[in-house]
């Protein structure tokens, strides 16, 4: 005698009560398909989820035959590149920034909400269009003070990075009146030697985000506390800094008291430590590109 097929349980159910899902044996069916109604939800979820993953990935693979300037990286899923950009980039923000304290006020700032973190794919060198869309986004949000431009595919090294980030101020800058330039901006690289000789060569070595980052400051929160010079700037609060006492005599610039302070740290704590941090950090990032381009 051909055994019956027995009765499915479904447990629990939303209605927590356990009860008998029918089951109709199809001709040339293997198995019935007939499933309780939470069931049939999770299956139903199931296939959507397929079909939105198959959509991608077919874009993607269009994306990469067509576009000659898709690069390795950004054939990845983007959502994942960025995520891991992001959270490289926060590693180097709380361990290198806040956790040698190379600025008092990072932590504060962040927490406020006045630092905004911007991961940026596919830029073009000589047409920044990405980069300077996001800087007009940014003008009419004057709570926003700190924002960081990330771009995990842009394979360049440190001079030509400077020069890319040289090239977006000029174009920003052209689309404004004299003396209205809204941002300040400067560039940060994961290659740098440190150099302890003078407080201004340590910046670059302290400036090692895992990535290609610009760090772009709003210009009118920096007039309120030196006026309308436009040097570079470093981590700070845009906030307390106006109490700050300064020297009454031979006045020291805002960024020449940071890189002084951040002399102070490095050699105090050793540069060992501080590159060692960095270092780790840089081979997080490549593992975890790794894996995504595999």
């Amino acid at each position: 005698m051909r055994a019956q097929p027995q009765a499915l349980l479904c447990n629990p159910c939303p209605s927590a009560v356990k009860f008998e899902c029918s089951l109709q044996v199809r001709k040339g069916a293997p198995r019935a398909r007939e499933r309780c109604p939470r069931a049939l939800r999770k299956h139903r979820k199931q296939q959507v989820i397929r079909v939105i993953r198959d959509t991608r990935s077919a874009r993607i693979s269009r994306a990469r035959a067509t576009d000659p300037l898709y690069s390795r990286c950004a054939v990845t899923d983007d959502s994942a590149l960025r995520r891991e950009a992001l959270r490289v980039y926060r590693r180097y923000m709380l361990e290198v920034v806040e956790g040698f304290d190379l600025c008092p006020w990072a932590a504060s700032a962040r927490r406020d909400g006045r630092v905004v973190e911007s991961v940026i794919l596919g830029e073009k060198l000589a047409d920044p269009s990405q980069s300077l869309a996001q800087l007009s986004a940014l003008e009419p949000q004057p709570k926003t003070e700190i924002a960081l431009f990330i771009y995990p595919d842009l394979e360049l090294d440190r001079l030509s990075f400077e020069s890319f980030v040289r090239t977006l101020r000029e174009r920003d800058a052209a689309r404004h009146e004299l003396g209205e330039i809204p941002f300040a901006m400067a560039a940060f690289h994961p290659d740098a030697r440190a150099d302890t000789g003078d407080p201004e060569r340590l910046i670059p070595f302290l400036r090692r985000t895992p990535d290609p980052t610009i760090q772009v400051v709003r210009l009118a929160a920096l007039e309120r506390v030196r006026g309308k010079s436009q040097e570079g700037t470093s981590f700070f609060d845009l906030a307390n800094l106006a109490v700050l006492p300064l020297p009454r005599k031979e006045p020291v610039s805002l960024r020449q008291r940071i890189a002084q302070n951040n002399l102070e740290t490095a050699l105090k704590v050793g540069v060992a430590a501080l590159e060692a941090v960095l270092a780790d950090i840089r081979r997080d990032r490549d593992e975890s590109y790794a894996r995504l381009r595999a």
